[in-house]
């Protein structure tokens, strides 16, 4: 599935009008109507080898795709697929280790941006482990690790700045 996303995210690129706003539609309805596109999308994020634009891209529909998917548990009111609570598992673990390993800023604060909407769904209810497994992953002696790890810290605590006890 991620090499067929790429291929579509390459499309989206294209100078011909036509062939970028189908490849933009297949996107669309492919990020809204299988499960686990998220996941594959991430996994282009991953991808070193990738160009960086297109690894924005990716990162880019993973941001909006979390706001619009995420929240819905009703089918009557579905914008696309409903997620299950394995994808978002998954998806909340794949989100920490990507923004974990990422060197490029840019990309790195669009993943913070989800991580940070994830809190807000998810964080403390269906996610209990966050705290501790951030602070596991903060003990290393890898520098950008570290100092990712505490930029999910940050964005942790920002979300709660304001907030009453």
């Amino acid at each position: 599935m991620a090499e067929t996303l790429y291929n579509i995210l390459v499309h989206t690129y294209h100078p011909d009008k036509t062939l970028r706003t189908q490849a933009e539609t297949a996107l669309e309805s492919y990020v809204t109507t299988e499960p686990t596109a998220l996941v594959s999308l991430l996994a282009i994020v991953k991808n070193r080898e990738v160009d960086s634009g297109l690894r924005k891209a990716a990162t880019i529909q993973v941001k909006n795709k979390v706001k619009l998917l995420w929240p819905v548990t009703d089918p009557s009111k579905a914008k696309g697929v409903i997620l299950s609570l394995e994808v978002k598992e998954t998806i909340k673990n794949e989100i920490i280790m990507t923004i974990l390993d990422e060197s490029d800023n840019s990309v790195r604060k669009l993943l913070a941006e989800t991580f940070r909407k994830l809190i807000e769904y998810e964080f403390p209810d269906n996610w209990p482990n966050l705290i501790p497994n951030i602070m596991v992953l903060a003990q290393t002696e890898n520098v950008l690790r570290m100092h990712n790890s505490l930029l999910l810290v940050r964005h942790l605590a920002k979300r709660f700045e304001f907030k009453p006890l």
